[in-house]
């Protein structure tokens, strides 16, 4: 499956290593709106172009990013963020991909 990452799971940030065993597919773009929450950014529904990058991953990657992200599917609603399916634009050659990406709940 694909996930969008825009924060703390890029390249060069503190939890890149979570994605290490993940294939990295390039940086993208979603539309949302991005918001400086602190510790970490969150993004919700918006029209600004979010810039990020692109990973296929597994079911062990998805429960660790889920772990991090504060999402339980069980009490997505008590959950920090949730996942949200949406398109990204890739910025090497334009194609969208379906994936998605965790917003702020």
């Amino acid at each position: 499956m694909k996930v969008f990452v825009y924060g703390t799971l890029l390249k060069g940030m503190e939890k890149e290593s979570v994605l290490a065993a993940a294939e990295f597919l390039g940086a993208a773009t979603i539309t949302a709106q991005l918001f400086d929450l602190g510790w970490y950014p969150g993004v919700s529904e918006g029209d600004s172009q979010v810039i990020g990058e692109l990973y296929d991953i597994d079911q062990t990657i998805l429960a660790d990013v889920d772990a991090i992200e504060g999402f339980d599917e069980h009490y997505p609603a008590q959950s920090l963020f949730v996942r949200k399916t949406l398109e990204a634009r890739s910025l090497s050659d334009g194609q969208s991909v379906n994936d998605f990406c965790y917003f702020f709940n």
